[in-house]
């Protein structure tokens, strides 16, 4: 659907099925989900279809029709909630979403303990989705502009959906939105990485303008290897740079870094390991044999999270036990 015409706001309704077109009917569960920085999002429930999404209303003073237009360019991608129905009404937006599963970059940071390996995997994945949010909406001429690590969410299978778009803006001639979105970028990059965020925009672009991996590491509060610094200090300069000048050429293009990132992603093994701290509500555990001793051990089912397609077949022909030996497992701490 296109959404061009932005001046006629009165009601869009994409998913019919989870919200009715009578603003009317719908119920309060109660439950908060989080706040951004115009309004609340709560759970509703549509009285009509049954179902249960998440709301959010903002004053028509506070809204801009970029907000939506981000919103949506980002959830084609699969990369931000998906927008169920927004609607005018009196002197307020109502917006319907998905309600995303999933943890907070944020509660990740604050809550969850991984080993540098681990931790170093997960951040090389969380970059490769925001610049693919970053990229998609830079394309189509948008900035987030409220890029932080309690805006991100990851997913048990750690890909990340970028969500609050209340800032989110056509940047024009305005370059200065790109290079914040990119250094907010850097710094949840470097707090996963390294434990340690550069604590504002503006000290990471000190820090970065010095392009000194000495300096750099003086200022870094992690306990990383003089190698893993190395490799977070290139990673790190490769996204600065391209927004280090205005007048650049390609100026906010991250293609080159995108690209190398791809090529560091960590294989499923340590994926598996780190979705499974992440999300261990997400995994059944069960009791395998183990072949040496007869003993049993807890081992971990990835099946409920991460299908193969090409077993599907060959699922249905082999028992548990097969099953058992066939699989790639981790074992529960």
């Amino acid at each position: 659907m296109m959404l061009d015409n932005m001046t006629s706001l009165c009601l869009y309704v994409f998913r019919k099925h989870q919200v009715s077109e009578n603003s009317r009917h719908t119920n309060k569960e109660g439950e908060i989900l989080g706040i951004g920085i115009n309004s609340p999002i709560i759970i509703v429930k549509d009285q009509i279809t049954g179902e249960i999404n998440a709301q959010k209303t903002i004053m028509l003073a506070r809204f801009d029709g970029d907000q939506i237009m981000a919103w949506y360019h980002l959830q084609e991608k699969d990369l931000a909630p998906e927008l169920y129905a927004f609607k005018m009404v009196e002197d307020r937006v109502v917006m319907n979403m998905e309600i995303m599963k999933g943890k907070t970059l944020q509660h990740v940071l604050d809550k969850i303990t991984l080993n540098s390996d681990q931790a170093i995997g997960l951040s090389i994945c969380v970059l490769d989705g925001l610049l693919s949010a970053y990229e998609c909406l830079r394309q189509k001429g948008y900035s987030h502009s409220d890029m932080h690590a309690g805006n991100v969410m990851i997913t048990p299978k750690l890909n990340i959906k970028v969500f609050d778009f209340d800032a989110a803006k056509k940047f024009l001639q305005n370059s200065q939105k790109l290079k914040e979105d990119i250094l907010e970028i850097i710094r949840m990059f470097c707090a996963l990485y390294s434990g340690d965020n550069l604590t504002s925009r503006d000290i990471a672009n000190q820090i970065l303008e010095e392009r000194s991996l000495e300096t750099f590491s003086s200022k870094l509060r992690s306990q990383l290897t003089q190698a893993q610094r190395q490799e977070l200090f290139k990673i790190l300069m490769m996204l600065f740079d391209s927004v280090a000048f205005p007048e650049q050429e390609n100026y906010g293009d991250t293609a080159d870094v995108s690209n190398y990132v791809k090529k560091n992603m960590p294989g499923d093994e340590m994926k598996k390991q780190i979705a499974v701290l992440l999300f261990p509500e997400d995994f059944q555990f069960k009791e395998v044999a183990d072949c040496g001793t007869g003993s049993k051990r807890m081992r971990t089912d990835f099946t409920s999270v991460w299908e193969d397609p090409s077993m599907e077949d060959y699922v249905l022909n082999v028992t548990d036990q097969k099953l058992n030996e066939l699989q790639h497992f981790v074992l529960a701490c």
